[in-house]
């Protein structure tokens, strides 16, 4: 993940941004919640030749929650709507997403449902969804990867009340088998470590 606003003040962007041309399809991710300048990032990774731009709406570290962004932004719906439509006006490139199934109390499956629901009529092409809600107060990162528990059946029940969604799971996938049996409900398998 790199910060919008580091590219935006970059006068290093090779540094940031290059990558060998046989790590095609190559998607990039940026964290930030500002969308003027994610829509430049949009813009920016367009023309450095990634196929795709990803937004961090799911990571809970003190830093990036202490810049407002990452997991925390999954309090402002309207923002991330927002922060998507700005980048999808910017570039032709597939605008991603990758999020909790929810923050602290906000974790009902109704709240999750609207917000997929919102952030996909702002345009978003695909989810990928962490399968398991943040703590943004009392757990550090790693904590968050896990403690709060697992919770496939929620993000199984979101893709089949809207089998439209290209919709991946992220979360505990340990092994090639796993990736299969997910691939057999899900659109896709992520693995983050």
């Amino acid at each position: 993940m790199i910060v919008a606003q580091a590219l935006h003040y970059s006068k290093n962007r090779k540094k940031l941004l290059d990558f060998d041309e046989i790590e095609h399809p190559i998607a990039l991710q940026v964290g930030g919640n500002d969308p003027l300048i994610l829509s430049e990032a949009a813009l920016i990774a367009e023309s450095w030749g990634y196929d795709e731009i990803n937004l961090n709406v799911g990571c809970p570290s003190q830093k990036v929650k202490s810049g407002n962004f990452g997991a925390c932004l999954m309090k402002h719906p309207d923002l991330v709507a927002r922060c998507i439509e700005a980048m999808k006006k910017k570039t032709n490139l597939p605008v991603t997403i990758k999020h909790r199934t929810g923050i602290d109390n906000l974790d009902s499956t109704e709240w999750l449902l609207s917000f997929i629901d919102k952030i996909a009529s702002a345009g978003a092409d695909r989810f990928s969804i962490h399968a398991r809600k943040a703590w943004l107060n009392g757990l550090n990162p790693k904590e968050n990867r896990t403690i709060p528990p697992l919770q496939y059946e929620r993000v199984q029940k979101l893709k089949n009340n809207r089998p439209e969604l290209i919709i991946e799971l992220n979360g505990g996938i340990n092994s090639i088998k796993d990736c299969i049996n997910i691939l057999e409900k899900f659109d896709g398998a992520m693995i983050g470590r």
